[in-house]
C-alpha cells in the first residue's frame, strides 16, 4: 500500500514579509507623530516666547480690558440683548423679513426710495396690530416701526457710554455671529427712520437720526476686538455714511446741524484701528484652535467652514503649526503698518511658512501669497476712511455755502473748518478731488483703489438745493 502523498506547506517567508512591512510602516507612521508633534510644540514655543516678550496678549483675559459695567456700551442691557441674546431682531416680520428687504425691494434706483412700496411692504409682513393709515406716508411708516421705538431710545443712552469693550462671553464665533444681523439692522432701521422724517419734513429729527447712526459705528468701531467686529463696524459705517451721501446739500441742514454731524465723523478711523483689530483676530484665533472641538470653523470672508473629517487624524503638532504661522504672519503685519502705514503694508509679502495647509482656510493660495482676506479688509479699510473723509468734506462745503451764499472756489478755502488740516484721500495720501459743476453743484471724490480705473472712484456729487424754488447763486470766483 502506496503511503498518502506529502503536502508542501507554504513557506512563511510572506507572512514574515508583510510583519516588517507593517512593522516598519507603523514605526514611520509613529515617527512621523512623533517628529511633527515635536517641530510643532517648537514652533509655537518660539514665536509664543517672541511675543511675551513683546507684551503682546495671547488670550482674552490678558487682551479685554477690566471697563466697569455701566460705563461699557457692550454691557448695557438692550446691546446684550439685540446682538448677543437668543432674540436679536427689532421687529418680528413674517417669514423671517427684515428692514433691509423693506429697503431693499423700494429702492427704484440709487437715487429713488419709493417710500409707498415700503410702507406696502412693512404693514404686508407685520405680525403686530398695527394702527389704521392716516394718508401721511412718513407718519405711517413710523407708526409701523414703532415697537422699536423704546428700543432704539435705549441704544441711543447706551452710545453715550464712554467706552466701548466686548465682554469675554460676546467675544466668540457664536457671539459675532448673533451680531451680525442685528447690527446691520440697527443701521438699516435709522435709515428707514430718517427717509420717513425727511418726507414728513421733519429735518431736524431725521439728523438726529443720522447723528444717531454715526454714534452707533462710533462705538461698534472704538476697540475692534476681532476682524469680524472690525468688518460689522464698516458695513454699518457704510449704511450711516450713506444716509449723508443721500441728504447731504438738498435737505436745509443749519449750521449747527452740519458741523455736529461733521464732529460726530471726525471720529471714525478704521485704518488707524486695524492694528488693534489684528491683535484682537490673534488671541481670536488661538482661543478657537485651542478648544478645537466642533466641525466649524468662522473664516473671515467666508464665515462657518466645515472642518474635513480627515483634519481629525491630523497630528497636535500641525495644530501648534498654525499656531504659530498665523501669530508670525499677523505680527509682521502690525509691525509693517506702525513702519510704513496700512496704505503701505497692502504690497509687502509676508515670510511665514504655510505647511501643513490649514483645513479652515485657503492660506497661502491668494495672489499676494499672504492671508486671505486681510489684504482685501486693509483696503477696505482705507476705503471706508476715504468715504468718511469725503462726506466730512462735503459736509463742510455745504456749511460754506450756507455761511457765504456760494460754494468755496477750492478745497482750501475749507481750511478754517478742520483745525487738524482739511482730510486726505487715505487712499492716496493726497488731496481730495473738488469740482464745481455748471449746475451749482459740487462733487467730491477719490480716485479709488485703482486710481486707473473710473469704475473704482468714490464720489460724491452733491446737487445744488432749492431755496424757495430757486438754486442760490454757486459760482465760484474767477481762478
Amino acid at each position: 500500500m502506496n503511503p498518502p502523498p506529502i503536502t508542501a506547506r507554504p513557506p512563511r517567508r510572506w507572512r514574515r514579509r508583510l510583519l516588517r512591512t507593517a512593522i516598519v510602516l507603523a514605526s514611520l507612521i509613529v515617527l512621523f507623530y512623533v517628529e511633527e508633534n515635536w517641530r510643532g510644540t517648537r514652533a509655537w514655543d518660539r514665536v509664543r516666547a517672541d511675543l511675551e516678550a513683546r507684551g503682546e496678549p495671547l488670550d482674552w483675559e490678558h487682551y479685554l480690558k477690566q471697563v466697569p459695567d455701566d460705563e461699557n456700551f457692550f454691557a448695557a442691557p438692550i446691546v446684550q440683548e439685540k446682538y448677543f441674546g437668543p432674540h436679536p431682531d427689532w421687529l418680528d416680520f413674517k417669514d423671517g423679513g427684515s428692514v433691509g428687504e423693506a429697503l431693499g425691494v423700494a429702492w427704484a434706483d440709487e437715487n429713488h426710495c419709493d417710500l409707498p412700496v415700503v410702507l406696502q411692504w412693512l404693514r404686508a409682513h407685520a405680525t403686530w396690530p398695527l394702527p389704521a393709515e392716516t394718508g401721511k406716508l412718513g407718519a405711517d411708516i413710523l407708526a409701523v416701526l414703532a415697537p422699536a421705538d423704546a428700543g432704539l431710545k435705549a441704544l441711543s443712552e447706551a452710545t453715550r457710554r464712554p467706552q466701548a469693550e466686548l465682554l469675554p462671553s460676546q467675544a466668540t464665533e457664536h457671539g459675532m455671529a448673533l451680531g451680525f444681523r442685528a447690527m446691520m439692522e440697527t443701521g438699516r432701521l435709522y435709515d428707514l427712520r430718517r427717509l420717513a422724517l425727511l418726507h414728513d419734513g421733519r429735518t431736524a429729527e431725521a439728523c438726529d437720526e443720522c447723528l444717531q447712526a454715526i454714534r452707533f459705528v462710533r462705538q461698534l468701531s472704538a476697540r475692534p476686538t476681532t476682524l469680524m467686529q472690525y468688518l460689522l463696524s464698516c458695513a454699518c459705517a457704510g449704511v450711516a455714511i450713506g444716509m449723508l451721501r443721500d441728504t447731504a446739500g438738498t435737505i436745509p441742514w443749519n449750521v449747527e446741524q452740519l458741523q455736529a454731524l461733521e464732529q460726530e465723523l471726525s471720529a471714525l478711523h478704521f485704518a488707524d484701528r486695524f492694528q488693534e483689530a489684528l491683535r484682537g483676530e490673534r488671541v481670536f484665533m488661538l482661543a478657537l484652535l485651542h478648544s478645537w472641538s466642533t466641525d466649524k470653523m468662522m473664516v473671515v470672508g467666508r464665515g462657518l467652514v466645515t472642518i474635513p473629517l480627515v483634519a481629525r487624524l491630523y497630528p497636535s503638532g500641525w495644530k501648534q503649526k498654525w499656531m504659530a504661522s498665523t501669530c508670525d504672519a499677523i505680527q509682521q503685519m502690525i509691525d509693517g503698518i506702525a513702519k510704513h502705514g496700512l496704505r503701505g503694508e497692502i504690497g509687502c509679502t509676508l515670510e511665514a511658512g504655510w505647511f501643513p495647509p490649514q483645513p479652515f482656510a485657503d492660506v497661502g493660495k491668494s495672489s499676494d501669497g499672504a492671508l486671505v482676506g486681510y489684504r482685501t479688509i486693509m483696503r477696505h479699510a482705507l476705503a471706508q476712511d476715504a468715504a468718511i473723509s469725503i462726506a466730512r468734506v462735503s459736509l463742510a462745503a455745504t456749511r460754506w455755502r450756507l455761511e457765504t451764499g456760494k460754494l468755496p472756489a477750492a478745497l482750501v478755502e475749507l481750511a478754517e473748518y478742520f483745525p487738524a488740516g482739511i482730510p486726505n484721500d487715505p487712499l492716496t495720501d493726497q488731496p481730495l478731488r473738488y469740482e464745481v459743476r455748471p449746475d451749482g453743484g459740487y462733487t467730491v471724490s477719490s480716485p479709488g483703489r485703482n486710481e486707473g480705473s473710473p469704475d473704482d472712484d468714490i464720489a460724491w456729487k452733491i446737487p445744488p438745493p432749492a431755496i424757495n424754488g430757486t438754486v442760490p447763486d454757486q459760482t465760484p470766483p474767477p481762478q
